[in-house]
């Protein structure tokens, strides 16, 4: 990864989220949160119960509900703007000069990019674990200026 600025590009690149990290985190929770109601809503005691239907309809509950939030939740990058979402899940599109600083959070085990901006009110929230991950930073380096927020942020994160 270079620190100065590749040559100018004109491409649009989507990312998506990787299926697997976030098949562990809604698996899990969904696993935990079903467990409970099972034992505690029905008074299901059957250990056989906990051991195979609950797994076996969570995973592919969980499986399905990932492969639509990997549909849904993508990242776009041009070379005058990043589109992103909210906490809230609401897409905004800014100008990359927009962006006045960035910080890696974690939320349930995975890394998310939180962007201040002076186009939107809530901070723009995008997750870093993205298929091709690896490449961000070069296709960072592409759009923006070393010293960009984000791009200071991905590079200390990585």
């Amino acid at each position: 990864m270079s620190d100065v600025l590749h040559h100018r590009t004109y491409r649009h690149e989507r990312l998506r989220i990787r299926f697997g990290d976030f098949f562990a985190v809604v698996s899990i929770v969904t696993l935990a949160v079903a467990n409970t109601l099972v034992w505690t809503a029905f008074g299901v005691r059957d250990p056989w119960v906990y051991l195979l239907a609950v797994p076996a309809t969570v995973l592919l509950m969980a499986a399905v509900a990932v492969l639509i939030l990997r549909r849904q939740f993508t990242l776009d990058l041009t070379p005058e703007s990043v589109r992103c979402c909210d906490f809230w899940g609401k897409y905004h599109v800014v100008p990359w000069e927009s962006i006045r600083s960035a910080k890696v959070w974690y939320l349930m085990g995975l890394p998310y990019l939180r962007m201040e901006t002076g186009r939107v009110r809530r901070p723009l929230w995008m997750s870093l674990s993205i298929e091709n991950a690896e490449a961000l930073p070069d296709l960072l380096a592409s759009y923006v200026e070393p010293e960009h927020p984000m791009r200071v942020a991905v590079r200390n994160f990585r």
